[in-house]
């Protein structure tokens, strides 16, 4: 009996897209899965009897994975939504990593969208042996953030595409097991919506950027990609909000443009025990979708869908450095003690 909850899964970031590495992040999970896919070919040429198909052979080949935890630190190797998130905005040299001052060993891990293409290698580790799956030169299509204020924990949910799985005798992480710190708790969320700070209405939100995937095939006698394409980064966030005054719904009727944030933080400002997850943008659309009232519980609630729009100007989530320049929809920060990008 091969038992689910004793499955691993590391990843670690490649630069090249047919040179994979071995994992050096172990990623604490609640649901994952890999699907193999090999293109069918079939050989339909008719010849004489009432067979549709004569011979079958495989095609090109590609894996897709869906994987959603916590969002939570990791002490010094990194948390893995950090390297989703960074593949994703393709952020590279975009990418900036700042110590606080004061709070030693702990670092802020600003990611804003860029322009350099990164991979990321993805073991799962279920039967042992020489017989766990590797894929390698995956990208992060798409990247969810949810929380409510009322339930658990801030989750992420990541969809990734990649080469043809292989299998392999698995890279131990098991020295991370105890690695991973408090994930971040939804009652933690600290509000800015349309530049009004200490928001007290909004009850959930999630988060969703979002990115077409082309995977590209060449005459190279392989059934690999020769390389993944990423289309142009779309970010929307849906929000719930508590339904009594017409201010928020007047967002919506007005098509009101202004600054969106969520920040995650618990420590002591400015010694070693600070921790934080911040996204947010300076330009959001708050009137992208339909608004919804709903008055099926105790209390009424309000639906509104944002838009994130590109922006050159200073994002709105602030500290040290105290400004940065967001280039583009969205800015999505770390506060942890791993000390370079990753």
């Amino acid at each position: 009996m091969t038992l689910s909850h004793r499955a691993t899964v590391g990843i670690a970031e490649q630069s090249v897209v047919g040179t994979g590495v071995n994992p050096t992040i172990l990623v604490p999970h609640t649901s994952f899965s890999l699907s193999e896919n090999n293109e069918q070919l079939r050989d339909s040429g008719r010849r004489g009897p009432d067979s549709m198909d004569f011979r079958a052979v495989q095609g090109i080949g590609w894996s897709e994975i869906s994987i959603e935890g916590n969002v939570q630190t990791h002490l010094n190797t990194g948390m893995p939504v950090g390297v989703f998130a960074r593949n994703i905005l393709a952020s590279g040299g975009a990418y900036t990593v700042t110590q606080i001052p004061t709070a030693s060993g702990v670092y802020n891990h600003d990611r804003v969208l860029g322009t350099t293409k990164e991979y990321i290698t993805l073991e799962h580790g279920a039967l042992g042996g020489a017989n766990d799956r590797r894929a390698i030169g995956c990208r992060v299509s798409e990247l969810t953030f949810r929380y409510n204020a009322a339930e658990g924990f801030v989750n992420y949910a990541a969809t990734l595409t990649g080469r043809k799985t292989s299998l392999v005798t698995l890279t131990s992480l098991s020295g991370q097991v105890t690695n991973p710190e408090d994930p971040f708790r939804s009652w933690q969320a600290e509000l800015v919506v349309n530049g009004v700070a200490n928001f007290a209405r909004l009850i959930s939100a999630e988060w969703t950027l979002s990115r077409n995937v082309t995977r590209l095939y060449t005459g190279d006698n392989s059934q690999d990609f020769a390389d993944i394409y990423l289309g142009p980064l779309e970010v929307t966030c849906s929000l719930v909000f508590d339904y009594t005054v017409v201010t928020d719904i007047a967002m919506f009727r007005a098509k009101t443009q202004g600054s969106l944030l969520t920040s995650f933080t618990f420590g002591t400002e400015g010694v070693s025990d600070r921790r934080g997850f911040e996204i947010g943008g300076i330009l959001f659309d708050f009137g992208d979708g339909p608004a919804e009232i709903d008055a099926s519980g105790d209390n009424m609630t309000l639906a509104l869908t944002a838009r994130g729009l590109y922006s050159t100007g200073n994002s709105p989530i602030t500290g040290n450095p105290a400004t940065i320049a967001q280039n583009g929809p969205i800015h999505i920060r770390t506060k942890e003690t791993q000390a370079a990008a990753y």
